[in-house]
């Protein structure tokens, strides 16, 4: 998983889904505060809303394909 800062971390799961979990400090066995599991599609719009040119049909599709894979893949 991804470390952001201060126990908040990230990861993606084999489905393509990205798991959010916030423990009490960065350190790999400390105690889980917060753990969440976010779709696909809801974590394209949270990438996408974010990015510069804000939440579009097209950043979501592109921000989709980058966490899902291109389609034919």
């Amino acid at each position: 998983m991804f470390h952001v800062q201060d126990g908040l971390y990230f990861g993606r799961t084999p489905e393509g889904r990205v798991l959010i979990r916030k423990t009490t400090t960065a350190h790999a066995d400390a105690p889980v505060l917060f753990e969440q599991v976010v779709d696909a599609d809801a974590w394209a719009s949270v990438v996408a809303t974010v990015l510069a040119f804000g939440e579009t049909s097209m950043t979501f599709d592109m921000a989709r394909w980058f966490q899902t894979g291109f389609p034919g893949r």
